[in-house]
C-alpha cells in the first residue's frame, strides 16, 4: 500500500522510477469518486431538492426598487445644487431674481432688437433690403406669407394696440 499513489497530493519526480496505478488503487479513486458524489446528493437534498430555483438572472426591478433608486437620485441632485449654491425656482421668485429693474428699462435699449426683428421679418417673406426697391411692381403671394407670419416670432416687433 506503500507504494500506491495519492491523487491529491502533488507527485514527487522520482528519477529512474515508474509509477504504476495498479486495480486497487483504481478501486480506490473509484471510492473516492462515489464518496464525492454520495456527499453531493447530500448536499443537493438538503438545500434544493423541492424547492424552487431561479436559473436566470432576472433583470426586472421591482417598482419599489426602482422607485428608492429615484428618490437616491433626487437626494444626491438637491444636495449637488445646494454646495454650489444654486436656488431653486421658488426661492428665485421670493427674491426677486426674475423682477425686471424699471430704471434700466429704457426704449433706446430695445431698438437694435428691433432692427434684428426688421431683418428677420425681410428674409422671412423675401422682401426687398432696401426701401428705394420697393418702388418697382412685386408679386407677393399673401396665402404664403399668412402661413409664415403665424409661426413667426415676434420678439423685438414694435406693438400697439387699442
Amino acid at each position: 500500500m506503500a507504494d500506491r499513489l495519492n491523487p491529491y497530493n502533488e507527485v514527487e519526480a522520482l528519477k529512474g522510477q515508474r509509477h504504476k496505478i495498479d486495480s486497487a488503487a483504481s478501486v480506490g479513486l473509484g471510492i473516492l469518486h462515489a464518496n464525492r458524489t454520495q456527499r453531493a446528493e447530500e448536499e443537493y437534498t438538503k438545500n434544493y431538492q423541492g424547492k424552487r430555483l431561479w436559473l436566470d438572472n432576472n433583470a426586472v426591478e421591482s417598482r419599489h426598487a426602482k422607485n428608492l433608486k429615484e428618490k437616491e437620485a433626487r437626494r444626491v441632485a438637491h444636495e449637488k445644487r445646494r454646495k454650489l449654491g444654486t436656488i431653486g425656482r421658488n426661492e428665485a421668485k421670493r427674491k426677486g431674481v426674475w423682477t425686471p429693474d424699471k430704471a434700466a428699462a429704457q426704449y433706446s435699449l430695445f431698438l437694435p432688437i428691433h432692427r434684428l426683428w426688421v431683418a428677420y421679418i425681410a428674409e422671412l417673406l423675401n422682401l426687398p433690403k432696401q426701401p428705394d426697391d420697393m418702388k418697382a411692381p412685386s408679386t407677393f403671394n399673401v396665402p404664403a406669407a399668412h402661413a409664415k407670419l403665424v409661426k413667426a416670432d415676434f420678439h423685438g416687433a414694435i406693438m400697439t394696440g387699442q
